[in-house]
């Protein structure tokens, strides 16, 4: 299986206090979670393999460096990625959402 291992440090780089799956839930916080892998075949035989992997930043700071942080650690890694900003009106935090596409 592929590993996520590189993309843990990518990551924890940007946000060394980042988590896997769930956050402190208090303060501004990361989380990093893998939704899928996607295996494409052919003949039997394995020809693409990668993970869909949201990392989110769940902040009150408008801007957040740590976000920023995350842009150009992905960039900087090559890995593709969609953004999306939503607002939680009852808690008034920002979820900023990177979707990324990881490959080893």
């Amino acid at each position: 299986m592929l590993s996520l291992e590189p993309f843990k440090t990518i990551i924890t780089t940007a946000d060394a206090n980042a988590k896997k799956y769930k956050g402190d839930d208090t303060g501004n916080y990361t989380t990093w979670t893998p939704k899928d892998l996607k295996r494409l075949w052919s003949e039997g035989e394995i020809e693409d393999e990668y993970w869909l992997v949201d990392v989110e930043r769940w902040t009150l700071i408008d801007p957040d460096p740590i976000v920023a942080a995350i842009e150009t650690a992905l960039k900087t890694a090559g890995i593709p990625f969609t953004y999306q900003v939503e607002y939680d009106r009852d808690t008034e935090y920002l979820q900023h959402i990177f979707s990324c596409i990881v490959r080893n």
